[in-house]
């Protein structure tokens, strides 16, 4: 489970996010929607821990990454000469095991088709939304 409660972020001098209160249940996928310059992009770098913030973020007690929180690179932000594939492995490193790392990016690739579709081609290949 995520919970957030108070969460303020802070490009300095200017505050993004004013105290946002945010509870996800385990299992659960959202999305935040929002008009734009609402936070919702300066909400997601706090939760991954890559931005400056206060208030309290909760993980079911352990860290972001091994929970599989992380902020997914855009744009020209991938490894571009290598496949989608190793773009997902190099992401799930910090896993324990080359059978979990296997079975995660299998779930990845059933949950979006259109990745898995495209696992074999260089990530440099990819539009923006993929």
């Amino acid at each position: 489970m995520l919970e957030i409660f108070n969460l303020r972020v802070t490009h300095d001098p200017i505050e993004t996010v004013h105290g946002s209160d945010i509870s996800v249940p385990e299992g659960t996928c959202v999305a935040l929607q929002r008009p734009n310059g609402a936070g919702k992009t300066s909400t997601l770098p706090a939760i991954t821990g890559t931005a400056k913030y206060t208030g309290t973020i909760r993980l079911s007690g352990e860290g972001r990454v091994k929970r599989g929180i992380a902020l997914p690179p855009e744009g020209r932000r991938k490894f571009s000469n290598l496949i989608v594939r190793e773009n997902l492995v190099m992401g799930a490193a910090v896993r324990s095991g080359k059978g979990e790392i296997a079975r995660k990016i299998d779930l990845w690739f059933a949950r979006f088709p259109i990745l898995g579709e495209r696992r074999d081609p260089p990530a440099g290949f990819l539009s923006g939304g993929e």
